[in-house]
Order: structure tokens, then sequence, then C-alpha cells
């Protein structure tokens, strides 16, 4: 769980300066001429710059749900025993077997794992 929280605040946060940079981009990127050819007017491509801010909003959240995943994730770490007890036996575990039967009217085939 810790990789994955690591792993959500990594993508959030790339995404987050992903969408900054789309949406700013987005701010001034349609441009209207007048008579002469001098720059008349900058507008914004609402879809672009739309677009960014749905990003950067949704890597915000990708990145602050990562935050609580990392935490729990690194607080899950495995019990070790002391080296002076002794581990309880594991019981012994079933072999395979294998079994087929032939007769006159029928064969079976029977298998335990």
């Amino acid at each position: 769980m810790m990789f994955a929280g690591i792993g959500m605040v990594g993508v959030g946060v790339i995404g987050l300066i992903a969408g900054a940079v789309v949406a700013t981009e987005g701010a001034g990127r349609v441009q209207f001429y007048g008579e002469g050819g001098y720059l008349h007017d900058r507008r914004s491509d609402d879809g672009m710059k739309n677009g960014g801010i749905g990003l950067a909003i949704a890597a915000g959240v990708v990145c602050a749900a990562g935050i609580p995943v990392w935490i729990v994730g690194a607080r899950k770490v495995p019990i070790k025993k002391p080296e002076g007890e002794p581990s309880p036996q594991a019981p012994e575990p079933v072999k395979p077997t294998a079994l087929v039967r032939i007769g006159p009217a029928a064969a079976t085939l029977e298998a335990q794992f």
C-alpha cells in the first residue's frame, strides 16, 4: 500500500503541474488581428483552458487521496518474531496423489491435491 500511495502522490503532482500548464497556455491562445496586420485582441481557448483546469483538479484529488494511502501503508510493517521464540509446528502438507481405476464397465480417475 505504501508504494501505491507514493505512486498516487507522484502521478497527482505531475498531473497538477501539467493541468496548470495546459490551462495557462489556453488562456491567451486565440489571437485576432485587425486591419494592417496588428494584433487586435487575444482570447482564451475555452476548451483547452477548461480541460487544463479539470486535469489539475482530478490530479489534485489523486494526490490528496494518495497521502493517506501512503501513511497507512507505512504503518503496516510486517511483525518479526524475536529470535528466542520457536515457531509453532506447521501441519504436514498433503501430498498430491492420483488413483486410476479401470474396470470391465468403467474407468475412474481420483486426484487429491
